[in-house]
Order: C-alpha cells, then structure tokens, then sequence
C-alpha cells in the first residue's frame, strides 16, 4: 500500500505492515520495553526504533489510513507513553520515544512537506502538543503532567509560520493551550523559562488582538483562534501578573466592535487571571464594563428573538378573532427562559421550542462569562473582589 520508492529506500518495514503476527509480537515487545518488563538492550532498542519509524508512524501518512489516524494517535499516547512510568530506569525510554515522535511529526508538520494529507499534518502538531518529559502521578502524590519544553518551541514556530496552513496552526493552538494549562501546576523552577515565556505571550498577543483574517482564513475561524489565543494568555496569567495581557482584555471587553462571544471569552477569561485589572483601570470601572456586555447580550437576543415575536403576536391575534373554542392562547406571556415546547390552539400550532431553546442555551451561556468575570474561575479572585 506504500509507494515503492519508500519501501526501496527503506522509510517503511512491510514486513511489519503486511505480517499480522510479526506486527503482533514486535508491538507486545515495544510495550514491554515502555513498561519495563522487556529488557532495553541494544537488539530490542533497534527493534523498539524500527517499530515506530518504520511501521508506526508512516501507518499516520497513509491515505487509507486517514481515518484511523486519530485513534492512533491516542493509541500512540495511552498505550505507549501511557506505559512509561515515572521511575529513574525508564526515563531514557520516554526520552528515546519523545525525541524519535519529535523528529518524524516534525518532518511532517513542516512547510517543505506538502505532500501530505492536511489532516496528517494536523494530527502530527497534535501528537507534538501532547508529549510529555514526564507522565501524571495518580497515586501517592498525584500531579499532573509535564509537558515537553521541547515541543513548546516547534509549536511556537508553526504558529508564526506564514506559510503554514491553518491546520498545523489550529492544532498548534491546541497545544499551546495545553502547555500554558499545565505549566501552572509547576513548581517555579520548571515554569517555562523567562526568554521563551516572553516571546509565547508575544505571539499570543499579536494573535489575539489581529481584528481582521489573513488571506484564505475565514472570519468565523480566526474568531476561533482569537478566543483559543485569550484562554492561553488567560492561563499563563493565572500564577503571574502580566500588563499587556490584562490590557488586551480590557481592550477587547471595551470595543462594540469586537464580537460578542470574542468579548464573552475575555470575561471569563478575566475570572482566571491572577491580576485582571489593566493599569489605570479602577476595580469598579472593570465592573461596569461587564455589566455593560451582560446587558448588549440581553439587547442582541432580545432583537435576535423579535421577527419570532412578532409571529407570535399576529398568531395570538388571530386565534383571539377565531371561531375555534378554548379560550385564547396569550403569545406575549411566553417564557423566554422556559423549558419551550409547543402551543396549541385549535387548529393552530405555534413552534416555539427551536428559536427560544436556542436562546436560552446561548443567552445564559454568555451571561455565565459575565459572572465568571466578575466573581472569578479555577481560583481567580474575579473583577468584583476589588469593587468597594
């Protein structure tokens, strides 16, 4: 199934592609070399290398294969680098394993390699956010995960890339988020380090605060990485204060015209920053402006719901001047927070549900960032905490 060329030249072991049973006992080997069961000697290390650069990960660039990429890719994580434990002896083989998964998704996310499948390149950026120096403890003194610096400067790289497709960017993004979520729970001395740190909120900034999409993004996408770009700076300011973050947001939360879930982001984001307030910018002031976008919320459903509302009073009128008994049906006292459901007069019915369900979910979602904002998330002290 593999270009010939490859096979010639040694890139794939169809032995191991084609031979069930060889794959079988070579993949029952690998993981007791992960697990430590197996001895890592030199015979086995070359088989444990040629295992994944030969058969595993060029099985993730397969056409045929695109759609079973993404459980290997959690294969890959949970049955490889799941059975590494945290232990001094098995160290070098979650080292072996990283720096051997780095060098194969690497080649595969850069721009030269074009000829690969966008969805390839994607799942390769995602695997790349996803590996680990060291695993979760989940017993004794749980912890979580320490993700690889290492993979933090790739991602960067790909991120800032303006030859990069947006895929790689997205799952980038992806893995940024997870860093910055991660590098909280660090002791102070394994944070990610002043010079890269920097330059992360730096490019996260720049991200976040670009209004207008670049050639071949759509608007709705670049929204999407906006807001991903908030969380992250969001939770790298969660252990530290951080000026410009706290500007921007202040910056977003103040312009009409940003997008209202662009600004919603930012509220809750706002809720899980260690100092939320931008310089110059009174606690109270702060406040307001959240109380401000909670009620722009309310007006947008309110005019988003109003052509529904109009049916239902010309509805309502007619049922009123209508032959059919059972009273009238009173379409101005309808709950627009209630549960929905259908309303029937007669021969009339009136479909309520879709339009206001919908309303519902996403009103009280949005409101839910105001609150998020102002009383605080994930041990934020929140806007309103400093409100006298």
């Amino acid at each position: 199934i593999f270009d010939p060329d490859l096979v010639e030249r040694g890139f794939v072991d169809m032995k191991l592609v084609e031979d069930r049973s060889t794959r079988n006992s070579t993949r029952f080997l690998v993981i007791g070399i992960c697990k430590g069961t197996k001895p890592a000697d030199k015979e086995n290390l070359k088989t444990f290398d040629n295992y994944f650069n030969r058969y595993y990960f060029p099985m993730m660039t397969h056409p045929d294969e695109l759609g079973n990429i993404a459980d290997m890719r959690q294969d890959l994580m949970k049955q490889y680098f799941g059975s590494i434990k945290n232990e001094a002896a098995l160290q070098p083989i979650r080292d072996r394993l990283n720096a051997m998964t780095m060098r194969y998704m690497g080649g595969l996310v850069g721009t030269s390699r074009g000829e690969f499948h966008p969805a390839v390149r994607y799942n390769a950026m995602l695997i790349i956010g996803d590996l680990d120096s060291r695993g979760p403890e989940s017993i004794g003194d749980p912890r979580p995960a320490e993700p690889l610096l290492a993979a933090l400067d790739v991602m960067r790289t790909e991120l800032t890339n303006e030859e990069q497709i947006d895929a790689v960017k997205v799952a980038a993004l992806i893995g940024i988020t997870r860093h910055a979520e991660l590098d909280r729970h660090r002791s102070e001395d394994r944070r990610i380090a002043p010079v890269a740190l920097r330059g992360l909120i730096e490019d996260l900034l720049a991200l976040a605060s670009q209004k207008a999409p670049p050639p071949k993004r759509s608007l709705a996408g670049h929204m999407w990485m906006r807001r991903q770009a908030v969380e992250a700076l969001s939770l790298l300011a969660t252990t530290r204060p951080i000026g410009p973050v706290a500007k921007l947001m202040d910056d977003i939360i103040s312009d009409p015209d940003e997008p209202l879930p662009l600004r919603c982001a930012v509220a809750e984001a706002q809720g899980r920053m260690r100092s939320p307030l931008a310089e110059g910018v009174s606690a109270e002031e702060a406040a307001m402006k959240l109380v401000r976008l909670g009620n722009e919320i309310l007006a947008e459903e309110l005019a988003r719901l109003q052509p529904y509302m109009d049916e239902l009073r010309l509805a309502d009128a007619a049922i009123d001047a209508g032959p059919a008994g059972g009273g009238r049906f009173d379409g101005g006292g309808i709950d627009l927070f209630g549960p929905g459901g259908d309303a029937v007069e007669g021969e009339v019915i009136i479909e309520k549900a879709p339009q206001i369900s919908a309303t519902q979910r996403r009103g009280k979602q949005r409101l839910l960032c105001i609150g998020s904002g102002l009383f605080g998330i994930d041990n934020g002290p929140g806007i309103a905490k400093g409100v006298r």
